[in-house]
């Protein structure tokens, strides 16, 4: 098994776990109606399928899902871009900016994660985290 796989299902998951987290959380500081309910609840189902997804790839050895889970990891990665860009054209576009430690922070977080999601994106649509298969390819 290539290193590669266990980093990313790491990751990812804990990923996951944290955006459940967030929105249950989210949820729990709401009004609780039936309308907040069906809300939060369709937005945690995304990291619930992922998790489930990352956990059968892992411990099942599924490799049709390795390059479905690349393609989310190359949406997550883009919109981590898309986020950073989207603060930046915003600061241009009004007079007030926030401060240094601002864009430390943030331009830092999201070119991670998108470097990172891009990284994982890569390897996972190109199959490169799959185990090598011994012996003679036999056609």
């Amino acid at each position: 098994m290539s290193a590669w796989r266990a980093i990313f299902f790491g990751i990812n998951l804990a990923a996951c776990f944290g955006w459940i987290f967030i929105t249950a959380r989210f949820f729990a500081e709401s009004d609780r109606d039936a309308f907040a309910a069906v809300i939060w609840t369709l937005v945690a189902l995304p990291a619930v399928a992922v998790g489930v997804a990352e956990w059968l790839l892992f411990t099942r050895r599924a490799p049709r899902l390795e390059r479905p889970l690349g393609i989310v990891a190359g949406l997550v990665g883009a919109l981590a871009i898309f986020a950073f860009l989207a603060n930046v054209a915003e600061v241009v576009h009004s007079s007030a900016s926030p401060d240094v430690d601002f864009w430390l922070l943030f331009g830092a977080a999201c070119l991670a994660v998108g470097a990172y999601s891009f990284w994982c994106s890569w390897l996972r649509t190109s199959r490169r985290t799959l185990a090598e298969s011994r012996g003679f390819p036999v056609n």
